[in-house]
């Protein structure tokens, strides 16, 4: 996903927040699913989901800091309705 210099990198850390909370959840249950197959007891299973769900969590939360200060806000846009309305006075007393 690009950064779309005219919004700046909120949109990216607000997808990459929102996309990486349900990476971790699919990813902690597909390990605990995974350990239940092989015969481990439910709570080592579950706890080995939550680990994972953790780590995952802390691995986007790293990136979303990473990111927030890779990608500056860009500055503001200066105001264009002063400029117009000079124009257009202008331009009034020649006709």
């Amino acid at each position: 996903m690009a950064v779309d210099s005219a919004f700046g990198p909120s949109l990216l850390v607000h997808a990459m927040r929102a996309s990486g909370r349900q990476y971790a959840v699919a990813c902690g249950a597909l390990v605990a699913l995974l350990s239940l197959f092989n015969d481990t007891p439910v709570r080592i299973a579950s706890l080995r989901g939550v680990i994972t769900w953790g780590a995952l969590l802390l691995v986007v939360s790293a990136g979303i800091w990473f990111a927030e200060r890779a990608w500056p806000e860009p500055p503001a846009a200066p105001d264009q309705s002063a400029g117009e309305e000079e124009g257009t006075a202008a331009a009034a007393p020649e006709a």
